[in-house]
């Protein structure tokens, strides 16, 4: 029965909406500042005891603002596109000096030369009000994939146009005084670490309580009165301001989003957003945070670089304008018919979709057996079908004809394996008592397949004989002992059939030679079976050597093999020990295998002892990896 095409739900694909958008967002979340503060020491005229710098960081970063772009996407999938527009965006956050000291050369308002001690109270806090604006030039990506759901990216340049910071701080500072007096009574200063013992000191260290003025904020207001420079204290009577980096800087913008489509002309936009932008400032040549009481400059005005990141969720609004593609009529898959393989395994099965654009390319997606499949791409033939062959048994699903933008599916097919029927066989038994040259060939089977034949010789399961089926339907199993051969089963893929039992049976035996043949032929048996480093694998070319022990066994019934295993020298005598038995047990087990008793067979394990070639060199070492089999007759 024919399959028909389950029905889709249908939207307008982004091929077909209109290439020109206006997005409009509106930006919140946080925002950090990495500052680098230029050393302004040396603004103070020979100073002393310096700290005016401290570390500067930025705290409780705040960012929201907007942004309107005008975007144009391109190519006939109408996927990428780019955008220019505006952004503004208001910041906030808090700049802290953990510290402020220093000691300078000053003259006051008599003309008098003295030490100003200037000290911070408190790490001096100024609270920011940022305007940062923004012309973003970007790389637009959209991508719809259902009726309501899309994803949409922005990811470019910020050209900076502005950015300027209004500060407002609550500092207070202590300003202290030293004067050093020449013999003649004027001032001069007084650049020692620790001030010299004629030195005044107007310090709160040197405050003696005194009637007169009571504590010692009542000194320093009374020394403030008569002209000198000090004060505790003291708050700035210039608080606020505002400071601007430079313009024209470069910054980054990454904005991925979801769409949520309310039609094909509108969408809505959340997702998240980043920013980094690198400020530069040039930072006053005489630049002092403060030199007189109640004077105060802004600590951004030591700023020269300010590396900002902002960060946070974005929710905007995206219309579509100008005119829509006229859409392609949809595609759909009228019905799909198909064909199973020919035989177990063989991959020639297939499924033809009709109803598709005739003469167009596609590309067909779909599972086998729930594994995704490459993808089959083809031309629709002039009927309007594309086939996909080559297929083996199994579930199809997942079964999708995408052309351009358009994609139609399909309900799910199953090809079946059909059964592999009877096998017939034929046998030749072994030409004489003792031989292993007869064979079973089993007829029936499908020509030119790979196949697996499972068997029990005499009761004792064997390994799987793999091999291809010839031209004429037959696979051969050659080599074979006389015997009993039951549990004949041929596996191909997941097909299988049984055979019946077969017995082969010795012909007559050739008259038993001498025992002296057989001595003449020991240098045979005695070709060493080497081995590769620490394996007891046998490899292939010492075949031959078994099968000639065989022969000889089989030549005299009161005759026996001795194994003896060897090593190299490398590794540990115990261990080489072990080896040597495993090697020589691994020859017993091929003798068995080939057919001859286990009692008649006898194994010894010397280790590395006895070495046949020089262990210094590979090829000695190759040498002595070896089994040796010895024949012997009677006790």
């Amino acid at each position: 029965m024919a399959d028909t095409a389950k029905p889709r739900k249908t939207f307008t694909a982004d091929s077909l909406l209109s290439r020109f958008v206006v997005d409009i967002n509106l930006l919140g979340g946080g925002q950090s500042q990495n500052i680098t503060a230029a050393n302004t020491a040396g603004n103070y005229l020979n100073g002393v005891d310096m700290n005016t710098n401290g570390t500067l960081k930025y705290t409780n970063g705040l960012t929201y603002g907007f942004d309107g772009q005008v975007g144009f996407f391109f190519g006939e999938k109408r996927n990428w596109g780019v955008g220019a527009g505006f952004m503004y965006l208001a910041q906030q956050g808090d700049l802290t000096l953990n510290s402020f000291q220093a000691q300078y050369q000053a003259t006051d308002v008599k003309g008098n030369i003295y030490r100003q001690i200037v000290t911070a109270d408190n790490p001096i806090k100024e609270h920011l009000q940022t305007t940062n604006m923004n012309i973003p030039v970007v790389l637009k990506y959209k991508k719809r994939f259902s009726r309501l759901l899309g994803f949409t990216a922005d990811a470019g340049l910020l050209f900076n146009v502005k950015e300027s910071n209004a500060f407002n701080t609550n500092a207070t500072f202590d300003y202290e005084a030293i004067y050093a007096y020449n013999a003649n009574g004027t001032t001069y200063y007084d650049n020692s670490v620790t001030p010299k013992s004629t030195d005044v000191l107007f310090t709160k260290a040197s405050y003696v309580p005194s009637p007169i003025y009571g504590s010692v904020q009542n000194y320093f207001n009374y020394l403030h009165n008569q002209g000198y420079n000090v004060g505790l204290g003291v708050p700035s009577t210039n608080n606020s301001g505002t400071v601007s980096f430079a313009t024209g800087s470069l910054g980054f913008i990454i904005r991925p989003a979801l769409n949520f489509f309310l039609s094909d002309a509108v969408a809505l936009n959340v997702g998240v957003f980043y920013i980094y932008q690198s400020f530069n400032n040039n930072a006053q040549g005489g630049y002092q945070l403060t030199n007189k009481v109640g004077e105060y400059n802004s600590v951004l005005n030591t700023v020269t670089n300010s590396a900002n990141q902002s960060y946070g969720a974005n929710v905007g609004v995206r219309f579509f304008v100008g005119r829509k593609k006229t859409a392609a009529p949809p595609l759909t898959i009228s019905y799909a018919e198909s064909t199973n393989p020919t035989a177990c395994g063989a991959a020639d099965g297939t499924i033809t979709l009709h109803g598709l654009f005739a003469n167009q390319p596609v590309v067909v997606n779909y599972t086998l057996d729930g594994a995704a499949q490459p993808a089959h791409t083809d031309i629709v033939s002039p009927q309007g079908t594309v086939t996909l062959t080559h297929l083996v048994a199994g579930e199809y699903a997942g079964i999708v004809a995408s052309i351009g933008d358009q994609s139609a599916m399909c309900d799910a097919r199953t090809l079946i394996n059909p059964p592999m029927g009877a096998i017939s066989e034929s046998s030749v038994n072994p030409s004489q008592d003792g031989k292993c040259d007869g064979s079973i060939t089993l007829h029936g089977l499908h020509p030119r397949m790979a196949v697996k034949v499972y068997y029990s010789f005499n009761g004792e399961a064997q390994a799987a004989y793999s091999a291809s089926v010839t031209s004429d339907g037959t696979v051969s199993l050659s080599g074979l002992c006389a015997g009993s051969y039951t549990n004949i089963v041929v596996g191909m893929n997941t097909c299988s059939t049984k055979g019946r039992d077969v017995v082969l049976t010795n012909q007559m035996a050739a008259p038993v030679q001498t025992s002296e043949p057989v001595f003449d032929e020991l240098h045979k048996v005695s070709t060493p079976i080497l081995f590769e480093v620490n394996k007891t694998t046998i490899q292939k070319a010492s075949e031959p050597t078994l099968d000639e022990a065989v022969r000889l066994l089989n030549q005299d019934k009161t005759s026996y093999i001795i194994v003896d295993g060897y090593t190299d020298i490398t590794g540990k005598r115990a261990y080489n020990k072990v080896l040597s038995v495993k090697r020589a047990n691994a020859v017993k087990k091929k003798l068995e295998a080939m057919g001859v008793d286990p009692k008649r067979i006898k194994i010894e394990g010397h280790g590395s002892k006895d070495p046949v070639g020089d262990n210094k060199t590979r090829e000695g070492r190759l040498e002595n990896r070896r089994a040796v089999m010895h024949l012997n007759v009677g006790e």
